[in-house]
């Protein structure tokens, strides 16, 4: 459930669980989901509980979302190395100006 969170740009900040009202023999999951960087679009919402229910409901299609998530990641860390180096590159053949002082 938490790798369908994360993959939707999400995070469980604070979780509770007790007794059905209903039932005792049931348990009630209470999950508190902030968005990482954004408030979740109200469009989006139904997109993120299908993944999270269908996570609970399907652990093998959970795994493969973690994996997915693992794949990103490495793919993230690659292209921020690679940037670093474009940047250090255009930094090196940058023309650097002075302003003129009047004298010449």
């Amino acid at each position: 459930m938490t790798a369908a969170l994360a993959s939707a740009g999400c995070r469980v900040v604070e979780m509770h669980a007790r007794s059905s009202s209903l039932d005792e023999r049931r348990v009630e999951d209470t999950f508190v989901v902030q968005s990482l960087c954004r408030q979740v679009d109200d469009d989006a919402l139904e997109e993120v509980s299908a993944r999270v229910l269908a996570a609970t409901k399907d652990p093998l299609q959970a795994r493969s979302l973690k994996a997915e998530l693992a794949r990103l990641q490495e793919e993230v860390a690659e292209l921020r190395r690679r940037n670093g180096v474009l940047e250090r590159a255009m930094a090196r053949a940058a023309i650097k100006t002075f302003p003129s002082n009047g004298q010449g």
